[in-house]
């Protein structure tokens, strides 16, 4: 029987979950090649070594109601631990003043400081987040769960969902009895923090995704070991062929080939599966393509991750002791950053590193008063999220009857779970085709 060869462009979880299932789970002999333009695989999930520690330094968290990354986890053999809170030090909610809410200590004196703050508002966020969750898991059973939607759009629509997509997060939540206060410190904490962006700024969809993965409902896990592993394992399961440095120049599909260029090599496909962004891509389209609908309003948030080796002053965050463990800030805040956190290490000693993710162009650590005897800095700027502004266009999963892209579900919500679901998407298609 003859091979079909199947291309995936980008070997982040989206390109490297749809490797696996075209590895597996295909009825025909298949030819993978991934096509990855970094150096290494992963996008931005990624693992560095800063001050002699290794760290995440991409997408690392993975939540209890994520049926598809734990059922993966359990499938290659991943360890699974709730992430270690640094046991000293100040965490919780800063306005570039103050703490208007600690988060450190006892469970029992934080979670009291959040219902002294905000009141009834929080147990409202906890009861629209749960409500929510109960509806999305409908992702996960039939008929929506092999079903092959042409759009996120129509996706969001099978679980009763899409309507989120064009509604502010902030009204959302403010029409279920939220106060501005705890939409502006609590809520934008979280957003901001995940998305570098405010409840005001994004849809409620976002903003609700958002509040699941922050550990409003649920647990939180990560990969010992690294979340890279995921992609790592996925590809070799897959087996997969993975060429690495390849920028991609042109796309043109002709009858039942697809063509893909590079600055170094040229591959015709069967089928391909683009599994990262072309709005912000430097990619000759070819005209068989070039009536695709794609939204022309896609922004993209340009972070820099900066990594720090050193020690983090206390008194700037009005302590005397421990430097901090975990800063959130809220929408009206004056600083520079959207988040700080301390990385878990083994013990309390030695040396420190931080994460500190900042708008691009970031102001560098050495210029600020937050840090001192720093011993190492490594900076990543990147395209981190689209802009999750309210819409009700999305592009299409289709693009060509051997063209699909799963990279259509980013736009609508950047996790690790939804581009896995994208890949089962496309994976549905492809079936359906066939």
């Amino acid at each position: 029987m003859t091979s079909r060869t199947i291309g995936i462009i980008g070997s982040g979880i989206a390109g490297c979950s749809m490797a696996y299932q075209v590895g597996t789970q295909s009825g025909e002999p298949a030819e993978i090649v991934v096509l990855e333009r970094a150096p290494e695989i992963g996008g931005r999930i990624k693992r560095i070594s800063v001050g002699g520690q290794s760290i995440n330094a991409g997408g690392k968290y993975i939540h209890s109601s994520n049926e598809l990354l734990l059922g993966l986890a359990n499938t290659l053999g991943l360890k699974l631990s709730k992430p270690m809170k640094p046991k000293h030090g100040p965490s919780g909610i800063w306005n570039g003043h103050r703490f208007v809410v600690r988060t450190d200590g006892p469970a029992w004196r934080a979670n009291a400081s959040i219902v002294r703050r905000y009141g009834l508002s929080i147990l409202r966020i906890h009861w629209v987040t749960q409500a929510f969750l109960r509806r999305f898991r409908r992702v996960y059973r039939l008929p929506v769960s092999t079903a092959g939607f042409e759009t996120p759009t129509d996706l969001l629509h099978a679980i009763g969902l899409d309507h989120l997509l064009w509604i502010p997060g902030d009204e959302y939540l403010r029409d279920k009895g939220i106060s501005d206060r705890a939409i502006d410190e609590f809520v934008s904490a979280i957003t901001r923090n995940f998305y570098a962006q405010n409840a005001s700024e994004i849809h409620a969809f976002a903003c609700l995704v958002a509040l699941v993965g922050g550990g409003t409902v649920g647990s939180v896990y990560t990969v010992d070991g690294g979340t890279i592993q995921f992609c790592q394992q996925l590809l070799e399961r897959s087996n997969a062929t993975v060429k690495t440095d390849m920028e991609i120049r042109s796309i043109e599909a002709d009858g039942s080939t697809v063509s893909v260029a590079t600055d170094t090599e040229d591959f015709e496909f069967d089928v391909l599966c683009i599994a990262a962004p072309l709005e912000p891509a430097d990619i000759s389209i070819g005209r068989s393509l070039e009536g695709v609908d794609f939204p022309e309003d896609i922004g993209f948030v340009r972070l820099e991750s900066q990594f720090v080796a050193g020690e983090c002053s206390p008194e700037y965050f009005g302590s005397t002791d421990a430097p901090p463990g975990s800063v959130v800030t809220t929408a009206d805040s004056t600083e520079p950053f959207y988040d700080l956190h301390r990385q878990p290490t083994d013990g309390e000693t030695g040396t420190y590193v931080f994460a500190l993710a900042s708008r691009e162009p970031s102001v560098p650590v050495t210029e600020t008063d937050i840090f001192y005897d720093v011993t190492e800095v490594q900076t990543i700027p990147w395209n981190a999220y689209p802009e999750f502004t309210p819409r009700s266009d999305t592009a299409p999963f289709r693009l060509h009857p051997n063209v699909y892209y799963i990279n259509a579900m980013e736009p609508v919500i950047s996790a690790m779970e939804t581009q896995v679901i994208a890949s089962r998407n496309v994976w549905n298609l492809m079936k359906e085709t066939d």
